[in-house]
């Protein structure tokens, strides 16, 4: 907690308070995995909008303390257009018909609305073959 400079304790507008590890986890349950609030809920006991606040907050409290180091991505020794294009041809090599993209998207196995059980086969980033997802949880 002490690298990333969050506080012990995150306080929204409206006065919720949880710690500041608790604040990280939801965060970070929030950028790695494709789900909506609500799916948060059960998971760490606050309400839509308790999450939604204090999601706010902390990358509130990030970009106050790191943005710094996204603001100027010219002072990254990493992050320059030799390094990229050579990241480029790499993936193009690889057969991806882009000569000129270096990153992707993580995306879902299909489109689909609201998974409920299958959540987890649904996310991943192999293929997935539609005959393993029973449909009948696909609602």
């Amino acid at each position: 907690m002490a690298v990333l400079r969050i506080p012990s304790e995150i306080v929204t507008i409206t006065r919720n308070k949880v710690d500041g590890l608790t604040a990280l986890c939801i965060l970070l349950r929030r950028l790695a995995y494709p789900n909506r609030l609500c799916d948060m809920v059960p998971m760490f006991h606050l309400s839509t909008q308790s999450l939604s606040q204090i999601i706010n907050k902390l990358i509130s409290v990030i970009m106050e303390e790191h943005a710094v180091l996204l603001n100027n991505l010219n002072s990254l020794q990493w992050f320059n257009r030799e390094k990229l294009e050579y990241y480029a041809q790499a993936i193009h090599n690889k057969g991806a018909p882009m000569n000129n993209c270096w990153g992707f998207i993580d995306g879902t196995a299909r489109k689909i609305c609201r998974p409920s059980e299958t959540r987890r086969v649904l996310f991943r980033t192999q293929k997935v073959s539609l005959h393993k997802i029973p449909i009948n949880n696909l609602s």
